[in-house]
């Protein structure tokens, strides 16, 4: 897999779980399965590869780049909006059945990411 640069000092060869790297689009709203399906295709047009969107993660890592701190964001998906799925409320349920499941995958693969930092001067 090649490795952009800017994610060089993060070795993820020894994670044994099935995982995607790629972008998590920003925004100020929850996504219903039409808009997502509209940002993945808007987002392939325009050569990015859009995995998700959160609200979190854009905020943390613009902070981490105003502040020059290196920055990686592990993100499980726990429910996946569909243009007909059932609304909001099976969304909860699907949240609440794979959080414990997603947790215990991310706390694995945390022990298995290993981190190359540059040796002070």
């Amino acid at each position: 897999m090649n490795v952009p640069p800017h994610v060089a000092w993060v070795d993820m060869r020894q994670v044994s779980r099935r995982f995607l790297r790629g972008t998590i689009a920003t925004g100020d709203q929850d996504l219903d399965g039409v808009t997502r399906k509209r940002l993945q295709e808007e987002s392939r047009l325009g050569g990015w590869n859009i995995l998700g969107a959160d609200w979190e993660s854009g905020a943390i890592a613009k902070v981490a780049e105003w502040n020059k701190v290196r920055c990686l964001i592990l993100r499980g998906v726990s429910d996946i909006p569909e243009p007909h799925s059932a609304g909001p409320h099976v969304r909860s349920l699907d949240y609440e059945k794979n959080t414990p499941l997603i947790m215990e995958c991310l706390l694995e693969m945390m022990s298995q990411i290993r981190f190359h930092f540059p040796k002070a001067p």
